[in-house]
């Protein structure tokens, strides 16, 4: 059975055949501890880790740039009952998300895998 790139930090499921012929690079959000046991399954995939990155103080620096934004968005596309919702989703100020990449509960990196 072919790992499935999706058991390894992507959702779209390619298997690693599928990807031969291509430089693969995803922003990846997980607890610290996942993020260690997802690297780990990176360097063990046969792909070759070209460049990693560890990005969370630069998400949160863009949650409050795009603060504004993304509220105003909220505010005016969102029907009301949904965007308390949606504001979580979204990962504005204030939101468990936000709150985790502050806190360093949840870290994102960057990765750049390339196949050998």
């Amino acid at each position: 059975m072919a790992t499935k790139l999706c058991d390894i930090g992507t959702n779209r499921g390619e298997s690693f055949a599928e990807i031969a012929e291509w430089t693969v690079e995803r922003n990846i959000l997980r607890s610290p501890e996942g993020m260690i046991t997802l690297r780990r399954n990176l360097v063990n995939s046969g792909l070759e880790l070209i460049e990693e990155e560890a990005i969370t103080e630069n998400v949160v620096r863009a949650i409050g740039e795009e603060e504004a934004t993304k509220m105003k968005r909220i505010k005016q596309l969102v029907p009301k009952k949904f965007q308390k919702l949606f504001k979580e989703f979204a990962g504005v100020k204030g939101s468990q998300i936000h709150a985790s990449l502050s806190n360093g509960e949840l870290v994102y990196h960057r990765f750049v895998l390339r196949k050998p």
